[in-house]
């Protein structure tokens, strides 16, 4: 009875060990896969100014160029509030009798608020300002574009058709927001490039009872830029990961880069 008992406890620890064993190698395993797998992409990353994540084009029709808006006010409500925004055109210079000729009207008059033709509009400053100084159009559902309300539906119509398409073809998304451009160049004699800084995942959603687009983060993380952070490697530069904050003052600290 002993020596079977004994015989059977033996055996239960050796199936313990053997079981541990083949969890951590199979660890290890995925460990050395996921990182031959990220090594592999690195070696695949187009590093010439052909690869938009490193010369980004503000005229090209693939993009959405915003204006004057503060990416911790962006991200705060994308991620943090987990709710959506949408996008508005720029303001319609015409005036009232060329705008009702074409049967177009304004649907909301510019009128100036208090404080927002300071130097502090200057869109290089917006970062910098507290809340309390913040002009309501920055603290908004909006996302202020350069484009006319015609340029603008054509542009979302094209974008979240391309989109779709890629995600259909190849099994995923290509469609981010980003936040934070970096002006850089190869060498001092050349023209300076601008690339994003933070990707953030997103999809655009049309609302079926009007002619509107609203963005929407997927939930999928949030990262740097890998082809910047790669071709300023090379450059002796190191740009860090981004990591996600849970406020919105603490966006500025986890996506400034001294570069």
């Amino acid at each position: 009875m002993s020596g079977n008992g004994e015989d059977e406890a033996g055996g239960n620890a050796a199936g313990k060990v053997g079981v541990m064993y083949q969890a951590v190698r199979d660890g290890t395993r995925r460990n050395r896969i996921s990182k031959e797998l990220s090594n592999a992409r690195k070696k695949l990353l187009d590093l010439t100014l052909r690869n938009k994540l490193l010369n980004f084009k503000r005229g090209t029709k693939s993009a959405i160029h915003i204006v004057e808006e503060v990416p911790r006010e962006a991200y705060g409500r994308l991620v943090l509030e987990e709710k959506t925004m949408a996008f508005k055109p720029r303001p319609d210079k015409r005036g009232p009798r060329e705008l009702e000729s074409t049967g177009e009207m304004e649907e909301e008059p510019e009128t100036s608020r208090p404080g927002e033709e300071s130097e502090a509009e200057d869109a290089r400053d917006l970062w910098r300002l507290d809340d309390s100084q913040l002009a309501g159009q920055h603290q908004d559902q909006y996302l202020q574009t350069d484009l006319t309300k015609e340029e603008l539906a054509k542009r979302l119509i094209g974008i979240r058709r391309k989109a779709q398409e890629f995600m259909e073809e190849q099994g995923y998304s290509v469609l981010y927001l980003a936040l934070g451009f970096l002006e850089w160049r190869e060498r001092d004699d050349t023209e300076p490039c601008l690339a994003p800084l933070v990707l953030v995942p997103v999809e655009l959603k049309r609302l079926r009872a009007e002619r509107r687009y609203n963005l929407k983060w997927t939930g999928e993380d949030i990262f740097t830029n890998l082809s910047l952070q790669k071709k300023l490697k090379e450059q002796g530069v190191e740009l860090p990961e981004f990591e996600m904050p849970d406020l919105r003052r603490s966006t500025e600290s986890a996506s400034t880069y001294n570069a």
